[in-house]
């Protein structure tokens, strides 16, 4: 076909599959936008979105709400005609307790795409916190033929067997999140230990001292356990005793997308009546964010006003949560640790890469759910 008599949006689309292909875009590279073509050829953004959204079929580029357009691997693009025809050489596996809005869901898409912008797809497996369910899950990414596995790995009293046999066996595995102590494993993670202790040194400054910290149950969970680490050194550091009956680490709740739907009123009620029992309690360091709906609610049926009556702080907060910021909280940033998760296990399949334990920094970011008391 004569070029001059195409239409406008298949010669934007025949120019940047050229420039792709050139190298001029590499991969994960980002595209002009709609708007941004539509000035550069003078044409309307219905004509650019066309010739986007024809590379985007062709399997050329990722369109990212909010975010853009994002160049594949033009290898694959070029041999594979869909996921399901992807070489088990190029998979990934990724095993997470779960995710949602305020931690994880972030951390899946810095994984997944820096995954992609090194060559490589993942398949995403759910443990939700139950190690039957984790086991299940390796050995079906086994089966897979996945090359590596990055994995949010369960806690409990006993190490998973297969776990240990994978490490024994140096089978490119990476811990993400929480890391299992004792274990020659690459992990990375946030520095929970300095973060809890900002958060708690924080509180004191605002003239708190009766501080409780509300967790579910911590048997054996690095996060949870450095946390409270963090807090008992920020308790001797100002010579401050922590009272131990205000500290409740018990709670049945897990980080699901389910959760607040669920409410677990069961925690709930728990948490209201451990409030009324305690009414020397000024704060509360809350594990993560679904732990703080729960005190809130707790509190708020038992009449105290937050901040007023009593401070939270938790680690982790909706993202991209429209109007003011609810709680003050630790942020952590989900896009290193997935990047660098990603990064360390695409090292350990091609180069046998050493172990590696990377601790990130974080953000204490203020809200309305902390004040200062006299």
């Amino acid at each position: 076909m004569d070029q001059t008599l195409w239409p406008l949006y298949q010669k934007i689309y025949n120019q940047l599959v050229n420039d792709i292909k050139s190298g001029k875009y590499l991969p994960g590279a980002r595209l002009p936008s709609e708007k941004e073509l539509s000035d550069q050829y003078g044409v309307s953004r219905i004509t650019s979105k066309k010739a986007l959204e024809k590379l985007e079929d062709a399997g050329l580029i990722e369109r990212v709400a909010g975010k853009g357009s994002f160049v594949r691997n033009v290898e694959l693009s070029d041999k594979k005609s869909s996921s399901s025809s992807l070489s088990t050489d190029s998979l990934i596996g990724v095993i997470l307790a779960d995710f949602a809005d305020s931690f994880g869901t972030r951390l899946l898409y810095w994984i997944e795409s820096r995954c992609r912008e090194l060559g490589y797809s993942i398949v995403l497996r759910r443990s939700q916190d139950d190690k039957s369910l984790e086991e299940q899950s390796i050995q079906e990414l086994l089966r897979l033929g996945v090359k590596g596995i990055i994995i949010m790995p369960v806690h409990g009293e006993f190490y998973s067997e297969t776990i240990l046999r994978l490490i024994l066996d140096k089978f490119p595995l990476v811990f993400v999140d929480r890391q299992l102590e004792g274990l020659e494993a690459s992990f990375v993670g946030t520095d929970c230990v300095a973060a809890a202790q900002r958060g708690v040194d924080y509180l004191f400054e605002l003239g708190h001292r009766s501080i409780s910290f509300i967790s579910p149950k911590s048997t054996h969970t690095s996060t949870i356990e450095a946390r409270l680490d963090g807090f008992v050194r920020s308790h001797a550091e100002h010579g401050i005793a922590i009272d131990r009956d205000i500290l409740m680490t018990d709670l049945e709740m897990i980080v699901s997308l389910d959760y607040v739907k669920i409410k677990h009123e069961k925690d709930i009620l728990r948490v209201q009546e451990f409030l009324s029992s305690h009414k020397e309690i000024s704060a509360v360091v809350a594990d993560e964010f679904n732990v703080a709906l729960v005190v809130h609610e707790a509190a708020r049926r038992i009449g105290l006003d937050v901040p007023g009556d009593l401070s939270i702080l938790c680690f982790d907060y909706p993202y991209f949560s429209p109007g003011p910021i609810l709680y003050t909280h630790i942020r952590q940033y989900e896009d290193r640790m997935g990047s660098i998760a990603a990064e360390m296990i695409v090292k350990k399949i091609n180069e046998n890469g050493p172990v590696e334990k990377i601790l990130l920094p974080f953000d204490l970011v203020y809200g309305l759910s902390t004040a200062s008391i006299t």
